[in-house]
């Protein structure tokens, strides 16, 4: 069913899709292998992907939260699992996972493939 729906300012349409978006996806659990892992300042970014789609995953705080007793050793190529919730950026539009508890499950699939297909150095 198609509704037409007229907004004023680009601002007010990503508003209404972040309460969309948002509300349904506030606990979710979401497996993949990561990529793109850096961490800035106290807080993790990276890419969550499997052969076909990718998204963001953010985790505030991770520095601290990565404590000695609690600590979690990523890579990328790392396959992992996310808990966490769907946030949108409303200033750009972009969707991420905000994570609170990430665990790593072994080596990702599309990291294996690469090294293998990799030339030897000499």
């Amino acid at each position: 069913l198609y509704r037409s729906k007229e907004y004023t300012t680009v601002s007010s349409l990503n508003a209404e899709i972040k309460q969309i978006i948002e509300c349904p996806y506030k606990d979710i659990k979401v497996s993949g292998e990561l990529s793109n892992y850096k961490i800035s300042g106290n807080n993790m970014y990276a890419t969550l992907k499997d052969c076909d789609s990718a998204v963001n995953i953010i985790v505030w705080s991770f520095v601290n939260r990565n404590t000695q007793q609690n600590m979690i050793d990523l890579s990328n190529g790392d396959n992992i699992t996310v808990y966490g919730k769907i946030t949108l950026y409303q200033k750009t539009g972009n969707y991420n996972i905000t994570a609170h508890k990430i665990e790593r499950t072994g080596v990702g699939n599309l990291y294996q493939e690469y090294e293998t297909k990799k030339p030897a150095r000499l």
